[in-house]
C-alpha cells in the first residue's frame, strides 16, 4: 500500500437471521477500517473506527477509547463498542468513539520494553507513533475532545504501564489486564513506574488493573509491587481500581471493559431523589463533574427526562417545561424532547403549542401510532373551542 493512502473499507460481520425492515443476509456494520501511514514505524497501520450513533446528526465532540489488540475482534473490539454504546444510550456514561488498533503481528515488537523471542523492542517508536501520528490523525478527522482512554490486555497492558511512566498525560484513563505476564519486562516496567511516581503529576488519572487467578509467582509479585506504588500517588483526583477477574483462563483474557467504565463514570448518573431537582441544580452538578473529571460533560438526556418527569408527577408543569426545553436544546434530533414538551403543554391545555411539538415529532417518525392518536385528540380539543 502506498504511503499517505487512506483506505475506507466497511468493517462488517455477516449474519443469517432475518431482520425486520432489512434485507435478508444484509451485513451489520460495526465500524470502518482506516489505514494510517506511520513515518516513524515505516509502515501502514490498520485501525477499526466505531462512531456513536448520533455522530452525524450532532455537533458534539467525543472522548476516544484506544483499544489495543483489536484484531481479536470478539474479545476486545466488540466488547468495547458494545459497552460504550449501551452505557451512552442509557445515560451511564458519555457516548464515545472507539479506535481499535491491530497489533497481531507487531505486538511483541511494539508493546514490550524488552526483547521477546528475539524481537527487538520498538516500544518507544510505537509510543511516539501514538503521540505524534495516531492521535493527531484522529483529532484531524473526527470531532473529539481531549479525554482519552487506553484499553489493553497483556503485552498491550505492558505498553500501558510504560506509557503512563514515560508520557503520563497522554491518556486520562487506563484499563489494563495482566501487564506483567512477560517475565523479561517486569523489572523494566516496575523500575520505570517507580521513577515516574516520584517525578510526575498523576492528578485526574484513572487506572484499572485487572488480573486473574491464573497469575502467580513472579507475575503476582510484580502485580503486588505495582499496587503498592499506586498507594504512593497522593493526588486526591487520582483513582486506582483493583479488579480481580473471575477467570482461570490466561489466553485472550477479557479486559472487563464494562467494569472499568462503570467505575470511571460512577458519578455520571444524576444523584436525584424522589423530589425533582430544578434545572439550575442539574446544570451545576454536571459543571462540577466536568471540572472534577477534567473532561467536558454534556448533561445526559436521561437525567433531564427523569427530573422533568418528577415535576410532571408533582404537577409543577412550568419547572418540568423548563427542563424539557433545555433537553430539546441540547438534543434537537431526539424525539423525547418533542414528546415531553408536547405532553406538558397538553396538561396545561395549551393545545396549539402541544400540537406544534407533536407534529414536529411526526416529521421524524410519521407513523408512530401513539403520537398520531394524540394529534387526533388534540385537534378534537382545538375544534371544540372554535
Amino acid at each position: 500500500m502506498k504511503k499517505n493512502t487512506l483506505c475506507f473499507v466497511i468493517f462488517t460481520i455477516l449474519i443469517t437471521n432475518y431482520l425486520f425492515a432489512q434485507n435478508d443476509f444484509e451485513n451489520i456494520t460495526y465500524g470502518k477500517y482506516r489505514y494510517v501511514h506511520s513515518d516513524i514505524m515505516e509502515e501502514d497501520r490498520l485501525l477499526y473506527i466505531h462512531l456513536p450513533d448520533d455522530y452525524e446528526s450532532s455537533n458534539d465532540s467525543y472522548s476516544v477509547v484506544f483499544q489495543l489488540y483489536s484484531h481479536f475482534t470478539y474479545n476486545y473490539y466488540l466488547p468495547a463498542i458494545r459497552t460504550t454504546d449501551i452505557m451512552g444510550e442509557n445515560g451511564q456514561a458519555p457516548k464515545m468513539i472507539v479506535v481499535g488498533i491491530k497489533n497481531q503481528e507487531f505486538r511483541y515488537r511494539d508493546l514490550l520494553p524488552e526483547d521477546h523471542w528475539g524481537v527487538k523492542s520498538e516500544i518507544d517508536n510505537f509510543l511516539k507513533f501514538f503521540e505524534t501520528e495516531l492521535i493527531p490523525f484522529i483529532n484531524e478527522n473526527y470531532r473529539v475532545n481531549k479525554y482519552r482512554i487506553l484499553s489493553a490486555p497483556q503485552a498491550g497492558a505492558a505498553f500501558g504501564v510504560y506509557a503512563m511512566s514515560v508520557k503520563p498525560k497522554l491518556f486520562n484513563a487506563f484499563f489494563l489486564t495482566s501487564p506483567f505476564w512477560v517475565e523479561s519486562s517486569q523489572e523494566t516496567l516496575l523500575s520505570k513506574f517507580t521513577d515516574a511516581v516520584e517525578q510526575n503529576d498523576y492528578s485526574n488519572i484513572f487506572i484499572m488493573l485487572s488480573y486473574g487467578k491464573y497469575e502467580s509467582g513472579k507475575e503476582l509479585d510484580a502485580i503486588i509491587k505495582f499496587k503498592n506504588l499506586m498507594n504512593k500517588i497522593e493526588s486526591p483526583s487520582f483513582e486506582f481500581y483493583d479488579n480481580m477477574l473471575d477467570s482461570d483462563f490466561d489466553f485472550s483474557t477479557p479486559i472487563d471493559f464494562e467494569a472499568g467504565m462503570k467505575q470511571l463514570f460512577k458519578h455520571y448518573l444524576f444523584p436525584g431523589n424522589e423530589k425533582g431537582q430544578d434545572l439550575a441544580a442539574i446544570i451545576a452538578y454536571y459543571e462540577n463533574l466536568s471540572e472534577q473529571m477534567d473532561m467536558p460533560i454534556k448533561i445526559p438526556e436521561h437525567a433531564l427526562v427523569f427530573e422533568g418527569d418528577k415535576f410532571v408527577q408533582e404537577n409543577k408543569l412550568d419547572k418540568a417545561l423548563c427542563i424539557f426545553k433545555k433537553m430539546h436544546e441540547l438534543y434537537p434530533e431526539g424525539l423525547m424532547g418533542y414528546d415531553r414538551i408536547g405532553e406538558v403543554y397538553l396538561k396545561k391545555e395549551m393545545y396549539n403549542e402541544s400540537l406544534k411539538y407533536y407534529l414536529m415529532f411526526l416529521e421524524k417518525q410519521p407513523e408512530n401510532p401513539r403520537i398520531l392518536n394524540k394529534v387526533t385528540a388534540i385537534r378534537g380539543e382545538i375544534n371544540k373551542k372554535k
